[in-house]
């Protein structure tokens, strides 16, 4: 018989009031992925350490709404 790489492995009844169920199916995984297994850390881990925040704020009240005009410029430096 083969062996399934995902098991059903029973559930929990967290809460029924009048109008719904709520029920936590559980598994188990024959391996589990984490963020070291995706391309997404790869990519995270290229990135230079986050040093600056910079916020540009087009202001919308007072005015003509956004026009594209940036009116303020911050820029945080963040400890290393």
């Amino acid at each position: 018989m083969p062996v399934n790489p995902i098991t059903y492995d029973g559930g929990t009844l967290l809460d029924v009031n009048r109008h719904e169920l709520s029920y936590q199916f559980d598994f188990v995984v024959e391996t589990e992925l984490t963020e070291d297994d995706t391309r997404q850390q790869d990519d995270l881990n290229a990135l230079d350490e986050f040093k600056t925040l910079s916020i540009d704020v087009d202001f919308i009240d007072p005015g003509q709404g956004p026009d594209g005009e940036i009116e303020h410029h911050i820029e945080i430096n963040l400890p290393t």
